[in-house]
């Protein structure tokens, strides 16, 4: 027999949007991030918009296709092409949360927008263990 304890949290966090990055944080280490796309299928069952916002090197659309992911699971696909303009420029929903990796990302967002910000070893507090 064995037994495992886990965490489970409940944020008192409003949300309609989720703005993720893609390198890092739905990808890491060559492989997908199984419990970022996890909360990302939680979101689409509750009706959540979820925007890719991302700098990824290569054309996105190749690697979506490339890790098997389908770009209709975001409601939009946000590409900034260069490394100044920062990410807080394109969020535009005030109940949004932003995750990525980036802690200069995540500081800036959190100042310029206003809202909740997670790296990805926060995403197991956003999800919703409830049956």
């Amino acid at each position: 027999m064995d037994r495992a304890f886990s965490n489970k949290y409940k944020l008192d966090i409003d949300y309609d949007t989720v703005y993720v990055d893609f390198d890092d944080t739905v990808t890491y280490a060559n492989t997908v991030n199984t419990e970022t796309i996890a909360f990302l299928y939680q979101c689409l069952n509750k009706g959540i918009t979820i925007k890719l916002l991302t700098r990824h090197a290569k054309e996105i659309y190749d690697s979506l296709a490339h890790y098997r992911i389908d770009p209709k699971l975001f409601d939009e696909i946000i590409h900034i092409k260069d490394e100044t303009t920062p990410k807080s420029d394109y969020i535009t929903d005030e109940r949004a949360i932003f995750i990525d990796d980036s802690f200069r990302e995540r500081k800036d967002v959190a100042i310029k927008c206003g809202i909740p910000v997670f790296d990805c070893d926060a995403i197991s507090a956003l999800m919703d263990y409830t049956y």
